[in-house]
């Protein structure tokens, strides 16, 4: 199952799944604080905010499917090659399913990307106490997205 063409398939039956969604992985009003000129903010303060947003607002379903979005692609970076220049293009390729970039963010495309950097790797501290449990302290996930 780790095969080139098996990764490839699985890999656009995600994408395929994600930009099908009814609903934004992120609402609008939270991608607001990532897109929108935040001065001198850091970025880690930036994307602790955002955590915190989805955790408050979002169903247990969709917070569940965000956050182990959130948890595959900061596993995928890890164990992907980085170029020395450039870092790890992943994050950079994932925004548009995350957020609504239009053309008057592409002038602050890097500082976009660098708080959902930030928010994919701290999503897993974050959200993980999200998932409900059974009895052996397993994950549960209902499939059904609300």
């Amino acid at each position: 199952m780790l095969q080139a063409g098996w990764r490839l398939e699985a890999s656009q039956a995600l994408y395929i799944f994600l930009t099908r969604l009814q609903q934004p992985l992120i609402p609008h009003s939270i991608q607001s604080l990532v897109l929108d000129d935040n001065g001198n903010v850091p970025p880690e303060i930036i994307a602790t905010d955002v955590l915190g947003l989805l955790k408050q607002e979002l169903s247990e379903n969709h917070l569940a499917l965000t956050s182990l979005l959130l948890n595959l692609l900061d596993n995928v970076i890890k164990v992907s090659p980085a170029d020395e220049l450039r870092g790890n293009t992943l994050p950079t390729s994932m925004l548009p399913l995350f957020f609504n970039v239009q053309n008057r963010h592409i002038s602050e495309w890097r500082r976009i990307a660098t708080i959902f950097v930030e928010v994919i790797r701290h999503a897993s501290q974050a959200l993980d106490p999200c998932f409900a449990c059974d009895q052996n302290n397993v994950r549960t996930f209902d499939t059904q997205f609300k």
